[in-house]
């Protein structure tokens, strides 16, 4: 069927930026981020009893999100890409200056002006610091799902979080 071609398209792009073919270091790249972004954002369904759909979104962010991550320089400012169903965060800091601070993926325009309270993720310590590469430094992204797409999960009624470093 279409939305099985789409699915498979989907995973096919997304491989190809976890193999590096996509860029987080030029301006000319960013406007592949959003685009992959959204991208993924469209597949994005409230949770079924399909395990199919909920896998190839998170099978995808992932690869992308490796993908970008691996191409970042340390000490790079953070990647902020958002859209309709998720936003995304990806950071690759030097681990002591995450001690005692608070990540947070980019809100979206209705909570900046609804005065949302983000989602966020306290490093309390150097607790960072576990998730370091042998040169200090953390590559990590923090992002959140404004729908949940995991299959069997309707009685998570809140927004989830993800972190995940490399």
């Amino acid at each position: 069927t279409s939305i099985n071609t789409c699915r498979d398209s989907l995973a096919i792009v997304s491989t190809l930026a976890q193999q590096g073919f996509v860029s987080s270091k030029s301006t000319a790249d960013s406007d592949t981020q959003t685009f992959l972004i959204r991208s993924v954002s469209a597949f994005v369904e409230p949770a079924t009893n399909d395990t199919t759909n909920g896998k190839v979104v998170s099978d995808s962010l992932r690869n992308i999100t490796e993908g970008l991550l691996s191409s970042m320089t340390i000490g790079q400012a953070p990647i902020d890409l958002s859209a309709d169903n998720l936003q995304l965060s990806l950071r690759n800091d030097l681990s002591i200056d995450l001690e005692n601070s608070t990540l947070s993926p980019p809100a979206t325009s209705a909570e900046t002006q609804y005065g949302v309270l983000p989602l966020s993720l306290d490093f309390a310590g150097s607790t960072a610091s576990s998730c370091a590469s042998d040169d200090n430094y953390v590559s990590l992204s923090i992002m959140k799902w404004a729908v949940n797409p995991y299959a069997n999960s309707s009685d998570v009624l809140s927004p989830v979080l993800r972190l995940s470093t490399s």
